[in-house]
Order: structure tokens, then sequence, then C-alpha cells
């Protein structure tokens, strides 16, 4: 009996010191910010927590009518995204604001608009079309590289799965992040909306 006892401590022991000696690599992700001005009294949300965009709608609505600051999080494979408003404002406030075509661009589950070239695109024409949406940055020069103010509009039906707003969200992100490595200068401002009700606006800052 005591040799089995024996035995087995030492399998323990064995078992220990080899996990010790190889841990398990964790991939570190990178870490995305899109912050606006403000962050005190700040509250996160794992935008997989949600059932739909209708929900995710509402939790931001409330934290900004109760002057808290959300930060969504999406999260892959590989990156952490980190999102919270640049406008402060709380949707119920009227907002009076008339951007130009050129300042626009239009985004839903499964199209994109450019009202400046008049057309519509599949989603997955991003990496075409956020270039020529930010064309202009790139050829203006030093001094008023950061004059323009280019906003994205996303909106999404209430009852839209939130996996399909996410995935829209991080196409997005992925395709401007790999024009701001070209144009540290670039600005990503965004609207969210819902039955063309003003949400908010994230400024982003990548660290």
């Amino acid at each position: 009996m005591a040799h089995k006892i024996g035995l087995k401590t030492l399998v323990i022991i064995f078992i220990s010191v080899f996990f010790a000696c190889n841990p398990i690599e964790k991939i570190k992700k990178k870490e995305y910010r899109y912050y606006g001005i403000r962050l005190s009294n700040t509250k996160e949300f794992n935008i997989d927590g949600f059932r739909n965009y209708g929900t995710m709608y509402d939790s931001i609505e409330n934290c900004l009518c109760r002057n808290v600051t959300p930060i969504i999080v999406l999260e892959n494979d590989t990156a952490i995204f980190k999102i919270s408003p640049f406008s402060f404002e709380c949707p119920k406030t009227p907002i009076n604001w008339c951007p130009n075509d050129n300042q626009l661009l239009e985004i839903n589950a499964s199209s994109i608009f450019y009202p400046m070239l008049e057309n519509t695109y599949p989603i997955d024409c991003l990496n075409v079309v956020l270039p020529q949406f930010y064309k202009d940055d790139f050829t203006r020069n030093e001094k008023h590289k950061n004059d323009s103010n280019r906003f994205t509009f996303i909106g999404f039906e209430r009852n839209l799965p939130i996996i399909y707003a996410k995935n829209t969200m991080e196409k997005l992100f992925f395709e401007f992040n790999k024009l701001k490595v070209e144009n540290d200068s670039l600005n990503l401002l965004i609207d969210y909306r819902e039955d063309e009700k003003f949400m908010f606006n994230i400024i982003s800052i990548e660290n």
C-alpha cells in the first residue's frame, strides 16, 4: 500500500514539474483603444454579452443619459478593441449636424454606401472603399492634416444578432488600422444609429 501511495506521489510530482517547466504559451492579443475625450465613471460591456444590436443600443443609451462613459469591448483570436463615445450627449437630446457628402460613409451588416460616389458596395469591399474615403487626408499637407472630419454611420436593426454587428465593426476597425499605419493622423469617427436616431460618436486613438 505504501509503495502504491509513493508511486502516485511521484507521478503527481513529475506531472507538476513537467508543466511548470513547459508552460503553455498564451498569445498576447494586441489592444486597440478607440477612446473619446472623457473616461471618468466608465462601464465596460463585452459585446458578446448582448443578444442583439437593440440590447447593446439600449445599454449605451442608458449610460449616456446617466452621465456614464460606456466602453464596448470586442475581442477575437488576435485583437481586443475597446470603444467609448466621442460625444457624451444623451441620445434623447436633438443634434443639429449636417456634414457634407464627402465626409460620410454609411455601413450596415451587408453593404456600404458612399454618398460622395453615389454608389453602394458589398461590405467585403471595405478594403477598396475606405482608402478612397480617406484619400484627401493622405494628400493634404502636414499643416492641415488634422483638419478633416470624416464620419462613418453604422446602422443596424434592433433584432440583428450581435454576431453580425460585431463582424461588421471588426471589418471596419481592421481596414482602418491598416490605413492608420500609413498615416497616424487619421481619425475614425463613428455615429451608431438605430432607426435613424442619434446614438454616439467615437474617435480612434491607437496606443
